[in-house]
């Protein structure tokens, strides 16, 4: 499936019900009515659970998340998290490896992101040059999955995935700015450039619909521009 076509698909896709029934569980399903997520282009900064961070396995991370069940630093955070998700904390039976999967978050996400003061923010991450930005998704009893991002170890409830749970009107676009010269105009410019082309130099931007959450609301669309370079742009426009 083409990448623009599943962010598409996941802005679209969802229920309603399900939203509402995870936001009584815990603050990452809280996702606050009509509001702009910030747009974060950078992970790292404030690691939530330093020991899921930048791990290169499924067996790493189940360990780890297993693990944390037992450390006085880690476990009243990440066993509210795995109650939320319907078990009866990270050391239940019933939570194995088989629920661990590598994660399918893509460039333009939305939704709640946690930090290291167990903080949740209404997110779009959108970090340059990663159609999918590497993740844990964590399989749920409750229909309440989750994911750890790798770079950070952060939780993050991808709200993409329900759009229903924001009412916000978004619109999500790349943008890309560049130098460029008025060669495709159709009017004649008469500035001597010095080298006998009758063109000069302009700034240009070159846009792409990432996401219209909108596409189907009268009024009140927030435009979210995100600034990107030259590969991402390509890659994004090539999908």
């Amino acid at each position: 499936m083409k990448y623009l076509s599943f962010i598409l698909v996941l802005m679209l896709a969802g229920f309603t019900s399900f939203a509402q029934n995870c936001a009584s569980k815990h603050a990452v399903f809280r996702v606050p009515e009509g509001v702009t997520p910030k747009v974060l282009d950078r992970l790292g900064t404030s690691p939530e659970f330093p020991p899921l961070q930048n791990r290169n396995s499924v067996k790493e991370i189940f360990h780890n998340l297993k693990a944390m069940g037992e450390s006085k630093t880690y476990k009243d955070a990440i066993n509210s998290l795995f109650v939320a998700l319907g078990y009866d904390g990270v050391l239940d039976p019933r939570f194995t490896i088989e629920d661990v999967t590598p994660g399918k978050v893509p460039f333009g996400a939305i939704g709640m992101l946690g930090d290291a003061a167990h903080h949740y923010e209404y997110t779009i991450m959108v970090l340059p040059g990663e159609q999918i930005i590497k993740s844990w998704h964590i399989r749920s009893r409750n229909g309440c999955d989750l994911n750890f991002m790798s770079r950070c170890g952060n939780a993050f409830y991808m709200t993409s995935a329900c759009p229903a749970s924001n009412p916000a009107n978004i619109k999500v676009v790349a943008r890309y700015r560049h130098e460029g010269c008025n060669c495709d105009d159709d009017r004649n410019d008469n500035e001597d450039t010095g080298n006998g082309y009758p063109f000069h130099s302009v700034m240009k931007t070159d846009t792409k619909v990432l996401a219209d959450e909108a596409a189907d609301r009268a009024s009140g669309t927030q435009t979210i521009y995100i600034d990107v370079d030259r590969a991402t742009f390509r890659k994004l426009n090539n999908e």
